[in-house]
């Protein structure tokens, strides 16, 4: 580990720790300009608490803490929002540390015909120092773009007790200028998207390929399997077909070489997004939106984290008693709490149940905001809403936010398109199981055994402790709910079983009417078409899924939603169209809940064998 000694001028400590929480953005713009790359690591600021120097005294102060700084990269130091309690310490100490920072080229790369002389002067206020001067000094004294060498310092002689230097009007009023125009500059200059996930997917693109028959099906399956792609859709290569378009994502690296093989195989093909990293800014929204959700009241039309998810469930548990009760079913595998809220009025103990869950996919952000906007809507119109007050006094309804809440976590902090859950892999260093290939229902024989395949299905059935926990809960309520719905997205669909296989359900006509009634209501709010049919002929065959597994124990209508869009977007669908997708998406569920409501009549001796 490396240590670095930084110590600041007493006449401009204050100015110092206000600054060290605002240059961080400025920091990270110039790194970009200059195309400063620093290593990945974290270094340890060491800061000096000092104490009254005695008469014996001498040397320099003793550290008494450090502080955990990490260097790079700039999401990190954009995010970083410790106080730094730097007390006042001799200015002459400065001078070492600016000749020490000048050795590494990290200021003089910026500014070659700098005067190395002229930075003791900065310490003390002098005339001759500029605001601009001033700002680079601090930049690079907070946070230096690539560390410094352990150079070590030269000795200073004994240490006195320096009188107290009081900045004088003047000085005042252009520390004031300074610290503004620091104010101005991190808050316009260098927006908070451009950090996100460490600006891993800048120059990466989403192809859409067309294969127009069979051979360029097979051309395309060796050509995708010798790269290193992430298929959006379909989501494993082995479901290729042709006239179906493929969907995916190509790392900057390989984007050229990708676009000349399928130009040399005549395959059709169209660039969807040519540059990932700005998308997902687009998606997440202006630094200005971010702000709102804990300033205000709570933003239903932004996406949150998970953190913000839960603590939501936990207002809404204390703020609506009457319609809300909070549990757990367990926990993830990293040890997260798996939180379901109940919605319904307590009437009577035995009511008929419907199930909702989502994030099953971790990337799939649309999901998890579609749950809050389902319960937020439900109370809101329970009192004017005659539809909504017959369905949540006669129903209860089971809200799963987040599902696969380790993913969903680390989608957030780490990789944007994550799908599996977390768990880890004693013989391989990949991690994650698609939790949507991991029930006990044909499982393993229409997903991948390969632990670093993104539809894994785990080494056993409900190997996940999120599916387990899932399973046991609905097979504990099973005589009770009455439908089972997974909201996840993309492709503008509604889907019930079978998955694994092609075959028609017992209670087909039932759950074919209620899957027409809620694409015609979701189509009566924006116009949006959605194909609607069995998962195995609709979209593709897969086993050990969700809906399957309902079906098998029990719930006789099993339903899984994939919303918007069919690509443009894909899964950075932006927020602005988080009101319209759930607004006519609660339309649906609506029509689903008020069918369970009526009797429809199947051959139940059928039924539910599978």
């Amino acid at each position: 580990m490396r240590y670095t000694d930084l110590y600041a001028s007493s006449s401009n400590v204050d100015a110092l720790r206000f600054v060290i929480l605002k240059i961080a953005p400025i920091k990270c713009e110039l790194m970009r300009h200059y195309r400063w790359s620093p290593p990945a690591r974290q270094t340890r600021i060491q800061l000096p608490t000092l104490q009254t120097p005695g008469p014996r005294d001498s040397g320099p102060p003793h550290f008494k803490n450090e502080l955990p700084l990490p260097l790079a990269p700039c999401n990190s130091l954009c995010g970083f929002k410790e106080l730094v309690n730097a007390p006042l310490v001799p200015a002459d100490r400065l001078s070492h540390l600016s000749q020490l920072l000048c050795q590494t080229g990290n200021y003089t790369g910026a500014h070659p015909q700098r005067n190395k002389s002229h930075w003791p002067n900065l310490a003390a206020g002098a005339p001759g120092s500029t605001h601009c001067d001033f700002l680079f000094l601090t930049l690079f004294l907070c946070f230096g773009s690539g560390g410094v060498r352990p150079v070590k310092l030269p000795k200073i002689g004994a240490f006195r007790a320096l009188p107290r230097m009081a900045l004088d009007h003047r000085s005042a009023f252009r520390a004031s200028v300074l610290l503004a125009c620091v104010i101005i500059c991190s808050n316009v200059l260098c927006p908070v998207g451009a950090y996100l996930y460490n600006n891993r997917y800048a120059g990466d693109q989403v192809f859409r390929i067309t294969p127009g028959n069979d051979e360029e099906v097979q051309v395309l399956k060796k050509i995708l399997a010798h790269m290193k792609v992430d298929l959006w859709q379909p989501n494993s290569v082995t479901l290729i077909c042709h006239n179906a378009t493929v969907d995916v994502h190509v790392k900057r690296n390989d984007t050229r070489s990708l676009r000349a093989r399928l130009k040399q195989e005549h395959i059709d093909y169209r660039v969807f997004i040519s540059n990932l990293q700005k998308e997902i800014e687009k998606q997440t929204g202006s630094r200005s939106s971010r702000r709102r959700r804990s300033e205000s009241q709570y933003d239903y039309e932004v996406y949150h984290s998970l953190e913000e998810i839960q603590t939501w469930m936990f207002d809404m548990n204390r703020t609506q008693p009457d319609l809300v009760d909070m549990f757990s079913i367990g926990k993830s595998y990293e040890g997260r709490p798996l939180y379901v809220l109940q919605l319904g009025k307590r009437s009577r103990p035995q009511k008929k149940a419907v199930w909702i869950d989502c994030g099953v996919h971790a990337r799939e952000w649309i999901g998890p905001a579609f749950c809050q906007w389902f319960v937020k809507e439900a109370i809101n119109s329970y009192q004017y809403d005659s539809v909504m007050r017959r369905l949540l006094n006669q129903l209860n309804f089971y809200i799963m936010p987040v599902f696969n809440v380790d993913g969903y976590d680390f989608s957030w902090t780490t990789d944007r398109f994550w799908r599996k859950t977390r768990s880890k892999n004693h013989k391989f260093h990949c991690r994650g199981v698609d939790a949507n290939r991991n029930w006990k229902v044909k499982w393993c024989e229409g997903a991948s055994s390969h632990p670093c395949d993104d539809t894994y299905c785990g080494p056993f059935p409900e190997s996940e402790p999120e599916v387990k926990a899932v399973a046991k809960f609905l097979r504990k309520h099973k005589k009770r709910v009455k439908a089972y719905i997974s909201i996840h997205a993309y492709a503008q669909m509604l889907l019930y079983p079978y998955s694994y296989k092609y075959a028609t359900i017992p209670n087909f006509n039932c759950v074919e009417s209620a899957a027409h009634n809620a694409v015609t209501a979701l189509y009566s709010a924006y116009g949006v078409k959605y194909r609607y049919g069995p998962a195995s002929t609709t979209l593709y065959v897969s086993s050990g899924s969700s809906i399957d597994w309902a079906y098998r124990n029990g719930i006789r209508y099993a339903f899984a939603f994939e919303l918007r869009d069919t690509g443009y977007f894909g899964f950075l669908l932006p927020e602005s169209l988080i009101n319209p997708t759930c607004t006519e998406t609660m339309r649906a569920v609506k029509a689903i809940a008020s069918g369970l409501l009526k009797k429809c009549e199947t051959d139940r001796d059928r039924f539910p064998y599978i």
